[in-house]
């Protein structure tokens, strides 16, 4: 279940700016390939997965083209692949 659910506000989903999910205890985060170009808008700029159980991270994260934040603290993350795309400002 997903306790700290924050999306910034906007006229709809695919114009999604902001999604907080940290401190939800997850232990997968879009672990399926393609899955974030699935569910995840294109126009997104930060994200925070921070305070979670996450051990990886999608490798398509490049197909969020908008994102310049990225928060991975405190997980359990060991090796980060070439997720990361030239827009992104910040990876915490």
């Amino acid at each position: 279940m997903l306790t700290n659910f924050v999306v910034s506000p906007c006229h709809s989903p695919a114009m999604f700016l902001q999604i907080n999910l940290s401190r939800n205890n997850l232990g997968r985060f879009m672990a399926d390939q393609g899955a974030t170009a699935k569910f995840m808008p294109a126009s997104l700029e930060f994200l925070d997965l921070s305070h979670n159980q996450l051990e990886s991270v999608a490798r398509d994260f490049k197909r969020l083209v908008a994102l310049r934040e990225l928060n991975l603290e405190h997980n359990l993350i060991s090796v980060l692949f070439t997720i990361l795309n030239d827009s992104l400002f910040h990876l915490l």
